[in-house]
């Protein structure tokens, strides 16, 4: 007999219940999974806005990170602490900012200055020296060729002065208004029409449309060291690859901008980089670029890059910085795993940089890394393998592991060859002038006005791996390139320049 206050239950409505309890577990399972992955998305924003830009973290305390998970038998490689591949020395502050000498060779107005009161009889025993910075304004100037002309007797016509090559003979510009212009958007990011606001200060009055075709003018010259370059570039063993967006106008999205990309491709032993623009993120263009290449190619982890795997004569090699970057940002979810394998990278990244100071040779680096890194990357493999079992697939360490496990191949080919880095890291280092100029221009106003920037990023780029200075590279070229033939100009290249030689210091 029920009792007063009980419910009862038909065993089918308790075998509903049951179904009903395990959907509501499961739908708090799902909402906890996402609520995770919100506060590690927030994390990520927090840090972007606020924090700081290097992936530097913290290692566990102990200095020694718990091995309580599986690690399948294997005695791990004690992490090195000292992030030595990720942290800039400091170097000393002077103690005195305001006080370092300035530049000898700067010219020098002297003005002297004697005391108020009558020095006569006083024997001069030296002069106190203060020395201020002082600056002229820029002015133009115009350069006048005066050719005389004769006559020459019976009327055989005019004898006149030949005229030197411009880079521009039809325009007004000469070359060290095209260099101003050129250096000032590219390498100091000041867009165009700031520029003409400048000049206008300063009493010269320009238009847009005469300034664009001065700039047009002066990249069709440079183009053909662009396609030396490149040449020089796909003749090379090592390649580095990678790419980045910019904004265009299109004609046929009014209104709206079309998101391109510049393609860059570097490589590390001709100290050269390259280019291009394209449309689109697809692989036809890395296709068509390096149909004819064979060597190593160093990329991300992006997969039109796959496509490659499968080429005859290329050899896919992975970066490291990247794989990295993954577990860095997992470091909120899964603290311990993350940090262990970052410690382990560490290790890798401690041995190049020994390497890289003591300037080895690549059959000294690939001795190195056989006996040192192999057996840390063995050793990162199985242990990912182990692990990758207990972490949710969806979760950040989850696809950090992933990420590594699926190209760890490729992640550990730079072991194999003395040539190669562990990273793509100096092609990054490429692309930040171009991220640094889309915030001051925003967008460039056509497809073909895109390629014209990847040719002087491309240009400029290869001046800064050869510390060669961008603005007396630029005036030389201008000057000397409308006297060359496209056969004698690999002098003009960047990296093989010499300003002594050039006369231009």
């Amino acid at each position: 007999m029920q009792n007063q206050g009980e419910i009862s239950f038909t065993y089918e409505q308790f075998l509903a219940l049951i179904e009903v309890n395990k959907q509501v577990v499961e739908i708090n399972k799902k909402q906890a999974f996402r609520i995770e992955q919100l506060e590690q998305q927030l994390a990520q924003f927090k840090k972007m806005i606020f924090g700081s830009k290097h992936e530097r973290v913290e290692l566990l305390n102990s200095g020694q990170l718990s091995l309580d998970m599986n690690l399948g038998g294997i005695t791990p490689i004690e992490p090195i602490t000292e992030d030595i591949a990720y942290t800039r020395t400091k170097t000393k502050e002077n103690a005195h900012p305001n006080k370092s000498p300035l530049p000898a060779d700067l010219p020098r107005e002297i003005i002297e200055i004697a005391p108020d009161e009558d020095t006569t009889g006083m024997k001069l025993i030296g002069h106190e020296i203060t020395e201020q910075l002082e600056m002229t304004p820029a002015k133009f100037y115009v350069k006048q060729y005066k050719r005389a002309k004769y006559a020459r007797p019976e009327g055989n016509g005019v004898a006149i002065g030949k005229l030197p090559e411009f880079a521009l003979p039809k325009a007004i510009a000469g070359s060290s208004v095209l260099n101003h212009l050129l250096v000032s958007k590219y390498v100091d990011h000041l867009p165009l029409h700031r520029q003409i606001k400048m000049f206008s200060r300063i009493g010269m009055t320009l238009s847009d449309s005469t300034v664009n075709d001065w700039i047009i003018g002066s990249v069709n010259l440079l183009t053909a060291l662009h396609d030396r370059q490149t040449h020089i570039l796909l003749s090379s063993a090592y390649i580095q690859n990678d790419e980045t967006p910019i904004k265009v106008l299109d004609g046929e999205k009014k209104g709206q901008t079309h998101r391109g990309y510049f393609w860059v491709s570097h490589s590390p032993q001709q100290k050269v980089v390259v280019f291009n623009y394209s449309k689109g993120r697809s692989a036809q263009f890395p296709t068509e670029f390096l149909k004819d290449y064979h060597g190593y190619l160093q990329t991300d982890g992006y997969g039109v890059y796959d496509t490659f795997q499968q080429r005859n004569g290329i050899t896919l090699v992975g970066c490291m910085a990247h794989a990295r970057r993954y577990f860095v940002e997992a470091s909120g979810n899964d603290k311990q795993r993350s940090e262990y394998f970052i410690a382990q990278l560490q290790g890798l990244y401690h041995l190049e940089e020994g390497l890289r100071q003591s300037n080895a040779s690549s059959d000294e680096i690939l001795t190195k890394r056989q006996e040192v890194a192999m057996p840390i990357l063995k050793h990162l493999h199985q242990w990912l393998k182990e692990n990758i079992t207990q972490v949710l697939p969806q979760s950040t360490i989850g696809k950090a592991m992933g990420y590594a496990l699926t190209r760890w191949d490729k992640l550990m080919q730079y072991a194999q060859d003395g040539i190669l880095l562990i990273d793509n890291n100096l092609i990054e280092n490429q692309i930040r002038p171009v991220a640094v100029g889309r915030k001051n221009y925003l967008f460039c106003g056509s497809h073909e006005s895109a390629q014209r920037a990847a040719i002087i990023y491309s240009l400029i780029g290869t001046c800064k791996l050869n510390n060669v200075n961008p603005q007396d590279w630029l005036l030389d070229v201008l000057q000397k390139l409308p006297t060359r033939k496209a056969n004698n100009i690999d002098d003009l290249l960047p990296l093989n320049w010499n300003p002594e030689l050039q006369g231009v210091l």
